[in-house]
């Protein structure tokens, strides 16, 4: 139940109701079910996270002086929309969820999730205004430097993020390979001899190669002090000169060795998880589509319509 926030203090009393748990509301993408275990915390219907900090935030506006301590606690039915593991999903399994990358330590209570490899993918460790870094799981490479001092550091951003292109385009997408077939020839002796062979097509699992980690490459950066480093101006700056990197250069052995990639053999060309300022300003969505067009490039060779 609730009690009234005009007394400045915001309690649940637990309950369970059984009879209710299988009546589940239609799915909104914005709600999260405020529960106690799996049932609702109210008899009058469902109640929502989001309604609630609404009440919350209203509450502080007209009480100024008052403070809320809120604890949240992941609870109740998964119904399907996340995906927690502790490990790169395929693109298959990651469809219609939501992936989670956890940026902060694991509760005890989690640790012994998914047979004690704990919840989520690892990126607590991430490096903060970083060129470069790899977070300890290998989940999470990602290229975050944000703080430009000055508007003539953007030109330093700017070979960051060409060179968190270029690791992504030297990974080369590795196709599942059926472990091969095996004749057993048995003698009069008893004695068995196995022998490989050619493999054969058959409805045996694929054995999937180890992935590689999310790359995730910000182009946004900003100085609040310095109008000259607002995002809109760094944006205006950066995103035309990554789109003709992408047009122009990316994945090219020449734009490998000249922004110092550590390695320099061309790949398959992927862009990685590119993050951007200012996207479709007054209608420009060609670094989106320049984007989206690699990915297009890596399905063609899929598909054999694309040598390498």
């Amino acid at each position: 139940m609730w009690t009234s926030l005009e007394s400045s203090v915001l309690t649940f009393s637990s309950f369970e109701r059984p009879s209710l748990v299988d009546k589940v509301p239609p799915v909104d993408p914005n709600a999260l079910d405020v529960v106690s275990s799996s049932s609702p915390i109210s008899l009058t219907g469902f109640k929502y996270f989001w309604d609630l900090v609404n009440e919350v935030i209203a509450f502080l506006d007209r009480n100024p002086s008052e403070t809320v301590i809120m604890s949240v606690k992941r609870e109740g039915p998964d119904v399907g929309h996340w995906f927690t593991a502790p490990r790169i999903p395929t693109l298959g399994e990651a469809r219609r969820k939501i992936v989670l990358i956890r940026r902060f330590a694991l509760d005890d209570s989690l640790k012994s999730e998914c047979d004690g490899q704990g919840w989520c993918i690892n990126a607590e460790a991430w490096a903060y205004n970083t060129p470069h870094d790899t977070c300890p799981s290998g989940h999470v490479c990602v290229q975050d430097f944000c703080e430009v001092m000055e508007s003539d550091n953007i030109d330093q951003k700017i070979g960051y993020a060409q060179q968190g292109l270029n690791r992504t385009a030297c990974c080369v997408c590795a196709v599942p390979i059926a472990p091969p077939s095996t004749t057993t020839i048995t003698t009069s002796n008893e004695q068995c001899l196995t022998e490989q062979s050619t493999p054969e097509p058959s409805n045996r699992p694929l054995s999937p190669p180890a992935p590689p980690p999310f790359y995730l490459n910000f182009l946004s950066a900003s100085k609040i002090w310095r109008t000259d480093c607002w995002p809109e101006k760094i944006a205006a700056k950066l995103n035309p000169a990554i789109l003709e990197y992408l047009c122009r250069r990316h994945n090219q052995p020449d734009a490998l060795v000249a922004v110092g990639s550590e390695r320099r053999d061309p790949g398959h060309g992927s862009t990685g998880v590119v993050i951007l300022d200012w996207v479709g300003h007054r209608g420009d969505w060609d670094i989106v589509r320049c984007i989206v067009g690699w990915n297009v490039r890596l399905e063609m060779r899929e598909k054999g319509r694309l040598g390498g």
